[in-house]
């Protein structure tokens, strides 16, 4: 059965559209859900952080999530379906789909008109309606308790919770500041994008956004070139070829900057030195530094903290 679905702006995580099935929904079920989709709206931003455009699934206790990626409007289609019979209610993600994309304009900055969003509703209800076997037929037969948001269910955050969040807010953006390493500036990214998904900052999700993803691109980028560096060292190492060994290890050791502990980093600096001034390293010191560049491990990861 089909319990819930909503759509998501893939940038912010933004809630842009809402069905949920239920026929009551209690203070305990509407807490469980409002956590609940904080975390879908964390992880629909790591998604986009991370480049990833294919379809994710993901368990949760009785239910199934599967999410859709929507790339005429950026968005994700997320379903909640029972665990044991997710393949007949995700049948319906393609017509649900296709009355999404006949209705593009209201998922643009340029919000379409109200009466254009109960054309759309309108259609997404009709399709569930005559659906077979994919919401319960007894919240069918109850059509005004069955097509509610789940907004206007849950209440606010507390004033008390509010003022928790902005502090933890401030306290990651100073140490966000004052850190260098861009892997710890990822964690504390990731760290402020939840605390800002809580607190509804659409507008400040937008603004940090770009400047989290840019330090997860040069990371990437990073390893690419670390992994060309070292493979360069270890090849030119092995003809003998001091002065591209020295390049290679040099630009190697420089990239670890801001990445790895300072120690590690400089360890290899170090021995991109003693490469360039081989002449004057006596010669088993200087043959057990080259025995231990050429076993260094592959694993980038292994250099990184």
């Amino acid at each position: 059965m089909l319990n819930a679905f909503f759509i998501f702006q893939s940038e912010t995580g933004t809630l842009l559209y809402d069905k949920v099935f239920f026929h009551e929904m209690d203070e305990n079920m509407s807490d469980m859900f409002s956590g609940f989709l904080v975390a879908l709206k964390t992880f629909i931003s790591k998604m986009f952080f991370d480049g990833s455009k294919v379809l994710k699934s993901i368990n949760l206790g009785d239910y199934h999530v599967v999410i859709t990626h929507i790339a005429e409007i950026n968005s994700e289609l997320v379903m909640v379906v029972d665990k044991e019979e997710d393949k007949s209610a995700t049948k319906i993600i393609p017509k649900i789909v296709e009355i999404i994309l006949n209705n593009t304009e209201l998922f643009s900055e340029a919000e379409g008109s109200s009466e254009q969003f109960k054309i759309f509703d309108e259609q997404v209800n009709n399709l569930i309606i005559t659906s077979k076997n994919i919401v319960e037929e007894t919240l069918l037969d109850q059509k005004s308790d069955v097509f509610k948001s789940i907004w206007a269910q849950r209440g606010k955050i507390s004033a008390n919770l509010r003022e928790e969040l902005l502090i933890k807010k401030e306290d990651l953006y100073n140490k966000l500041a004052s850190t260098q390493n861009y892997i710890e500036k990822t964690v504390i990214f990731e760290q402020i994008i939840e605390v800002l998904n809580k607190l509804d900052a659409t507008e400040e999700l937008i603004k940090i956004q770009p400047h989290a993803k840019a330090v997860k691109d040069e990371i990437k980028d990073r390893r690419i070139r670390l992994q060309y560096y070292l493979k360069q060292t270890k090849e030119a190492l092995k003809y003998k070829n001091y002065k591209v060994a020295y390049s290679n290890l040099y630009s190697f050791s420089a990239k670890l900057r801001n990445l790895a502990k300072s120690h590690v980093q400089k360890k290899y600096a170090d021995f991109a030195n003693n490469i360039m001034n081989k002449d004057n390293i006596p010669h088993v010191e200087f043959s057990k530094m080259i025995s231990e560049i050429l076993i260094m491990p592959d694993n980038i990861d292994e250099y990184l903290i």
